[in-house]
């Protein structure tokens, strides 16, 4: 194990916590370091190396070296070795910090997305109602533009603008039908006058005579 090359596990390091400062360490069960990337540090145990203390807020442990405290994250593969990394706390809690202000924002953007969408829906489905409702108080009720879309709210304009004809075509024959009681009302009551004004004109003749 000490002979295999495990530096390309400090290069992705590098490239998962740029500028962090991060340790690496591969270590046996004795908690003997057999891999670092200072080789000063090989067959020492992180217990020499550092000074060990419990984070109050959270109670992970924490290690101290040269003024840096380090968040410790350890790993045991195969039952044979442990690996070890410790990230700087104040990288970590600026990463963290981060990472929460993005969420935040995140949710924010997609809070105010929700509620634009569905203000647009509301107004989409409220609108057409609207508008049909202003129609239907005018004193004379007359047909409306029909509703573009194929929903619900198409189908109740197709309905209205149904109701509006049947009642227009109504109308029409209620005034055919006034139309028609005048006149017969005018010809029976002709009818009646008829006869009164030829009996009144033979008595005057009679009279005359």
């Amino acid at each position: 194990m000490i002979g295999i090359d495990v530096s390309w596990i400090t290069e992705q390091l590098d490239d998962c916590f740029p500028n962090s400062n991060s340790l690496f360490y591969i270590s046996d069960l004795n908690n003997r370091i057999i891999y670092s990337k200072d080789t000063s540090f090989l067959n020492q145990t992180l217990n020499e190396l550092y000074t060990s203390e419990k984070d109050s807020s959270t109670g992970s442990l924490l290690v101290s070296r040269d003024g840096i405290t380090y968040h410790v994250w350890q790993q045991i593969v195969n039952n044979d070795i442990v690996l070890t990394l410790l990230v700087p706390v104040q990288y970590y809690n600026t990463q963290v910090w981060g990472q929460l202000k993005m969420l935040i924002w995140v949710t924010i953007l997609i809070i105010a997305i929700g509620l634009g969408i569905s203000a647009y829906f509301s107004l989409y489905i409220t609108r057409p109602i609207k508008q049909l409702s202003q129609h239907m108080e005018q004193p004379e009720l007359t047909a409306i533009q029909p509703y573009k879309a194929n929903d619900e709210i198409g189908a109740l304009y197709q309905s209205f603008n149904a109701m509006v004809e049947k009642q227009e075509l109504l109308i029409s024959e209620i005034y055919d039908y006034s139309e028609e009681q005048k006149q017969l009302r005018f010809q029976v009551l002709q009818s009646q006058i008829n006869p009164h004004f030829l009996f009144n004109t033979l008595d005057t003749i009679y009279w005359k005579a």
